[in-house]
């Protein structure tokens, strides 16, 4: 499709997901409306069908941070399946199955998710599950899985263990299509913030080609791609959120305050453009990463940080404008309300597995680069 992707997106959060949100957020799903949309202006298949045809990952934090603009959840299932997409395509270098697969993305369009923890007494937990090799077939069950919108996706990357007597942090994954996998003991989550986002736990069932393993382990394989690619995204919707926010109260008091931006106001506009110098730049390292196709060792816990520091002030930065608004802001039945996104931003706050142990880590953007995860 011919032109910017960007200013489609922001073009869908303005006109589609403004007016979706609300129902998004009641009914906890991504209504069809919004898929169709994101499917008919292909910013499902935004990474091209092939490594080549992929767009920069400047332009993926941006479109989410447009889509963040009128509806979190959208934007939250969205880089979701982005990370995952940008994950097949590195794939897809070296396995035909998964290059047949990537092809195939720019016809259909399907909606990816993963699997890749399950429910613990902590919250989500590394796998315990194993996958069962059967000749060219491969069984799965995980008892407590974490996934979402597992209804709404067509495909699901999955992990586990290599094999029963594998070792907990002895995983692989593969990616099983909507027709290989059967969920039972649903139990969604009744969640404060980013709903649409629908997470929740349920037993799944799946039994798929061997040639849908990905070949290695995938916990070095997540280090490269899915993961510094998913929190980079998240960074971006925060950002969208935030700012969706501070815009609100900016035009909210500027009607009672003419020429007029409180303090609050412009303290939330002073913390998100920290933020936004933040996420520039730790795009720019995360590219380049990916464009060596290697990580520094340091890399997971400056990606911590930056997710940290940004999820603190970008929530940081919704209440100042809440504050700024009072009544008006409180008010779900407000054009200037911020009460939805306030709660989504909250969620940030729980999207941060423990922080990565590394004496290398000094900074988000500096120092610790000799060694490196390949």
């Amino acid at each position: 499709m011919d032109g910017d992707p960007i200013e489609r997106a922001r073009t869908i959060a303005r006109v589609v997901l403004a007016e979706e949100a609300p129902l998004i957020d009641r009914r906890a799903e991504l209504t069809p409306r919004v898929l169709d949309v994101l499917r008919a202006e292909e910013l499902l298949n935004l990474c091209g069908d092939s490594p080549e045809q992929a767009v920069p990952l400047r332009v993926a934090v941006d479109v989410a941070r447009a889509l963040a603009r009128g509806c979190g959840a959208t934007a939250l299932v969205w880089s979701t399946h982005t990370a995952q997409l940008m994950f097949l395509q590195s794939v897809a270098r070296n396995q035909p199955w998964f290059a047949k697969y990537v092809s195939s993305i720019g016809l259909g369009q399907p909606l990816l998710t993963s699997s890749t923890r399950e429910a613990g007494e902590r919250g989500a937990e590394p796998d315990r599950s194993a996958f069962v090799v059967d000749g060219a077939m491969v069984a799965l069950r995980k008892d407590r899985s974490v996934i979402s919108y597992p209804r709404q996706a067509d495909a699901i990357l999955v992990s586990a263990r290599r094999h029963v007597a594998a070792a907990p942090d002895d995983r692989a994954a593969a990616l099983v299509l909507g027709n290989q996998v059967t969920f039972e003991d649903e139990q969604p989550w009744n969640a404060m913030g980013m709903r649409g986002w629908q997470t929740g736990t349920a037993v799944l069932h799946a039994r798929f080609a061997a040639e849908q393993l990905v070949a290695g382990p995938y916990e070095p394989l997540s280090a490269r791609t899915p993961a510094p690619v998913s929190y980079v995204l998240w960074v971006a919707v925060w950002l969208g959120l935030a700012e969706e926010a501070v815009d609100r109260a900016a035009g909210g008091v500027g009607r009672r305050r003419p020429g007029n931006v409180t303090a609050l106001v412009g303290e939330a506009q002073r913390r998100l453009l920290a933020v936004s110098g933040y996420l520039a730049s730790v795009t720019e390292l995360v590219q380049s990463w990916q464009d060596r196709d290697c990580m520094p060792l340091s890399g997971p816990a400056r990606l911590h940080a930056i997710k940290v520091t940004a999820s603190h002030e970008c929530l940081t930065a919704a209440r100042l404008a809440l504050e700024a608004l009072g009544v008006d802001g409180y008010r779900e039945d407000s054009p200037h309300s911020v009460g939805r996104i306030v709660r989504d931003l909250h969620s940030s706050l729980v999207m941060h597995p423990d922080a990565p142990v590394n004496d290398d880590a000094t900074s988000i953007t500096g120092g610790g680069d000799r060694h490196y995860l390949r």
